[in-house]
């Protein structure tokens, strides 16, 4: 009863097969008729319709002809015998062709979609279905030796690809597309029975079988233009090093076979403009790349791959692989076919991940393979004008980065840094190419392309930070004020000033956070050139372009926060140093605003008002006493009187708000002062 099941399950697979090719060959002849019956009769009335404009009527036989010789004469005997039986001397009809709106395009019947595809599709499945339950029915009964069943599925498969050959002319592509696969499929069965199953042959000439029917597959997808049969031939062939693995580990050998691999499913995807294959053309060599990195590669002491010679087909194989996919990406852009902006992205991304892979013991190496990558990532976007998308690129070279300086332990930090110095810089002078290149005007681009900058140069930062540590304090404060000049400098170049008192706030939170307080004084030099390097520029922007409230907030924030980084690393005994420092951007802010004070006085006034705070804090440091007091509020008497000379109402909030002070400090600490001293001469007797 099995063996009946099974014989019944593969006829009624080859019936479902053949049938609806069968039918639709049978039913051709008929639509052709019905064809030719219609263009005569079309023609039949367009000449009747030509005789009745012109008045003549036509003869009796006219009519009656084309209907006797319509099905066995061709077309044009109908009109020829018309023209016959017209008289010599009437008028020349008018025989100027009618236009005659398009047909529209005839879909497929539910009739043929149900007979051509749904059955179609039903034949494949159920026919492989039987025979795969032959060749189990077989094996178990003993029926066809090893030899023989390798060699039935063999010639079972090349049958049908003859039979799809022989009927691609007569039929539908989706049905020579079914059947391409279905012979395919079994080729590929035998080739790997013949060595998992039965043992016939060794590991190599079954690979070299899969080999060949993949490039059949590959063939065969290009002549029918089916891009099914490309994507079963790709997967197929990425699944034989799986399926035919001997355990060995033999990395040459296998990236060689990927590349070839992958090489034919792009070039055939780029020409016949295939999208699903070109992404199974990379997707699948990568995956495969990855299972063999997981398997086999392992660095640790006296490992294969600890040294670096052991990983040169690996490197080799990356490096072959991206220019692969780099060369699809030109030729996808010549014949306008696929995405080659994608593909490029693609192979970007996945060679960061590769190298990172096979590197990450080897950070200065890394650094200068990923350097390199940049510079090539970069020429590619700015060709393709799609600057904005080397975000991608960046994001991956600093995760890997930032994981490898974290991790390894780099015994030259100095060059590491300068390495990482002209990564960064290679992706922020893109940004600021591409800026160039636009319109002046701030524009939603121009602050893609300004964050974006700022965004590398914040990856360089926090990969200092990782690589630097508390090891090395001063060179990591050293590297915040060189940025902090970087962005000061964005906010010029962009025009935009968010950037620069962005990064004052968040490079101040940086050095509070990660220096210690001490008596450090080589910081407080370092922190001044933090304060100058946003204090020079924006104090520019102020006095010669337009005055907006976070140019004048930069100025103002770096000032204080240089003050604050400078008492961090000051003790109380260093109450002259304090009161200089404090005094010094008093000076700087009083300067500015004096000159701001002619172009817009509101700005100039909060600024003067900041220098006239920082005085009254330095003499606070400097002198001591009654003496703190009686300054300050000569200080509020002489802005009082300016303020009422200058009529200005922010100076004399100013003013009040020293005598205040003065006020303050005269009740809650001068008196205060004085009746301790008076208690003590009491207590003391003098």
């Amino acid at each position: 009863m099995e063996g009946l099941a099974i014989i019944f399950a593969t006829g009624a697979g080859l019936y479902l097969l053949l049938m609806p090719l069968v039918a639709y060959l049978r039913s051709g002849k008929a639509v052709r008729e019905s064809e030719l019956l219609r263009a005569e009769l079309r023609i039949l009335r367009d000449r009747l319709a030509a005789l009745e404009r012109t008045g003549i009527a036509p003869a009796a036989p006219i009519a009656q002809e084309p209907v006797v010789e319509a099905v066995e004469a061709p077309a044009a005997e109908p009109v020829v015998a018309a023209l016959a039986a017209e008289p010599e001397n009437a008028p020349a009809p008018n025989l100027k062709p009618q236009v005659r709106s398009p047909e529209p395009a005839k879909g497929d019947t539910l009739e043929e979609k149900i007979a051509l595809v749904w059955f179609t599709r039903a034949g494949a499945l159920a026919m492989l279905v039987g025979v795969a339950y032959f060749f189990k029915y077989a094996i178990d009964n003993a029926w066809i030796g090893p030899l023989g069943r390798v060699a039935l599925g063999a010639g079972l498969g090349v049958a049908v690809l003859a039979a799809a050959e022989i009927a691609r002319a007569r039929t539908r592509e989706i049905y020579i597309h079914v059947l391409s696969g279905v012979g395919l499929a079994m080729l590929y069965l035998s080739a790997y029975a013949s060595h998992a199953f039965y043992d016939l042959v060794g590991t190599t000439p079954a690979f070299g079988a899969v080999f060949v029917i993949t490039l059949l597959g590959g063939a065969l997808s290009v002549r029918h233009r089916a891009e099914a049969v490309l994507i079963l031939t790709l997967l197929a062939g990425c699944a034989a090093p799986v399926l035919l693995s001997t355990g060995e580990d033999r990395p040459a050998a296998l990236f060689g076979y990927l590349f070839i691999l992958g090489a034919g499913g792009l070039a055939v995807s780029v020409a016949m403009n295939f999208q699903i294959a070109a992404w199974v053309a990379i997707g699948g060599p990568s995956a495969l790349f990855t299972g063999w990195y997981g398997k086999y590669f392992e660095v640790s002491e006296g490992s294969t791959y600890e040294p670096l010679s052991a990983r040169a087909p690996a490197l080799v194989a990356v490096a072959a692989f991206t220019a692969q996919w780099l060369a699809a990406y030109e030729a996808a852009r010549r014949r306008r076919t696929l995405q080659p902006v994608a593909l490029a992205v693609a192979g970007f991304l996945l060679l960061h991940l590769g190298l990172t892979a096979l590197l990450y013991d080897k950070p200065v190496l890394l650094g200068v393979v990923l350097t390199a990558t940049a510079v090539v990532a970069t020429l590619v976007m700015q060709r393709e004008k799609r600057t904005e998308l080397l975000a991608l690129p960046l994001a991956a070279s600093f995760a890997a980065l930032y994981g490898v300086s974290r991790v390894s332990h780099v015994r030259s930090p100095p060059w590491l840094l300068s390495l990482f110095g002209l990564w960064a810089g290679i992706y922020t002078v893109a940004f600021l190419r591409e800026q160039s290149q636009r319109s002046s005007k701030p524009t939603p681009a121009t602050a893609g392309m300004a964050w974006l900058a700022c965004a590398a140069l914040a990856a360089f930062g926090l990969l200092s930070w990782s690589l630097l540590g508390d090891d090395h304090l001063a060179v990591f404060t050293l590297v915040l004020a060189l940025l902090s000049l970087a962005y000061a400098g964005l906010g010029v170049f962009f025009g935009l000033s968010a950037i620069a008192l962005a990064a004052v706030a968040l490079s101040l939170l940086a050095q509070v956070a990660t220096e210690p307080s001490g008596g450090d004084h080589k910081l407080i030099w370092i922190a001044a050139l933090w304060w100058l390097a946003y204090f020079g520029p924006g104090a520019w922007e102020l006095l010669t372009k337009e005055i907006v409230p976070q140019r004048l907030l930069t100025v103002s924030a770096a000032g204080l926060g240089f003050i604050l980084l400078a008492f961090r690393q000051t003790g109380d005994g260093d109450s002259l140093l304090r009161a200089s420092l404090v005094a010094v951007v008093g000076v700087a802010d009083l300067l500015v605003g004096a000159r701001l004070l002619r172009v817009e006085r509101r700005s100039g006034s909060v600024l003067l008002g900041q220098a006239l705070a920082l005085f009254a804090g330095a003499i606070a440091l400097l002198l001591s006493g009654a003496s703190i007091t009686l300054v300050w509020a000569a200080m509020a008497a002489v802005v009082a009187v300016l303020a009422a000379r200058e009529k200005d109402q922010l100076w004399l909030a100013g003013a009040l708000a020293l005598f205040v002070a003065v006020l303050v400090r005269l009740v809650g600490i001068d008196f205060q002062s004085v009746d301790a001293r008076n208690a003590q001469w009491f207590a003391t007797a003098g």
